[in-house]
């Protein structure tokens, strides 16, 4: 997947911005994210990045972007987008107990940014 990265962008800090269509399936549908998608990458906080992830990682990029356009569009319940984000993170090679800590936070300190999303 091709992305382009604007660190310290805008106020929003770090923007990935898909460069080509992201195509997945979740649940039995098949999504296509557009290309131009922003997203902020892997969120949590930048004292847990040696321990989980940085914003920008290989192994939680997909993941993230995927996430984020959910939460944006609401295509699917905030359980299940929180859900296919921890599935699709031990699928790309983050460690199974990464991706379950990351699915304790984004259970826990998400339902903020649900309820800010665009839609």
């Amino acid at each position: 997947m091709k992305v382009e990265v604007y660190s310290g962008y805008d106020e929003r800090g770090n923007v990935i911005k898909t460069l080509e269509p992201l195509t997945f399936t979740a649940y039995g549908k098949t999504f296509t994210i557009p290309d131009w998608y922003e997203s902020s990458g892997y969120s949590c906080p930048r004292f847990l990045w040696g321990i989980l992830s940085p914003a920008i990682d290989p192994d939680s990029l997909v993941a993230s972007i995927i996430h984020d356009w959910i939460f944006d569009t609401h295509v699917l319940t905030r359980a299940q987008a929180d859900k296919y984000f921890r599935k699709r993170l031990i699928e790309d090679g983050f460690p199974r107990w990464k991706a379950e800590l990351s699915y304790i936070g984004v259970r826990v300190f998400g339902g903020s940014h649900w309820s800010n999303s665009r839609t």
